[in-house]
């Protein structure tokens, strides 16, 4: 895929030299705002939600928000 923005492109010449922190903040600012609201490269349509339901003795669990559905069975354990 290829996206092409000159705004962009304009920002991230500018973030590529030596910048104050407070000026590469706003530009970063500045390009997620234009490539997420203004100008987006896609359309988002939704995203699926990830339920795990256990019982109320299950103890150790410890959600992974990388490998969906992947549990560490090794910590967990059932209590009484």
């Amino acid at each position: 895929m290829y996206y092409s923005n000159a705004d962009v492109d304009a920002l991230l010449d500018k973030t590529s030299g030596s910048i104050g922190e407070d000026d590469y903040n706003d530009a970063i600012a500045e390009m997620n705002k234009i490539m997420v609201e203004d100008d987006p490269a896609a359309i988002f349509v939704g995203s699926v939600k990830w339920y795990s339901v256990l019982q109320q003795n299950i103890k150790g669990f410890e959600p992974n928000p990388i490998y969906i559905n992947t549990y560490n069975v090794y910590d967990m354990y059932r209590e009484g």
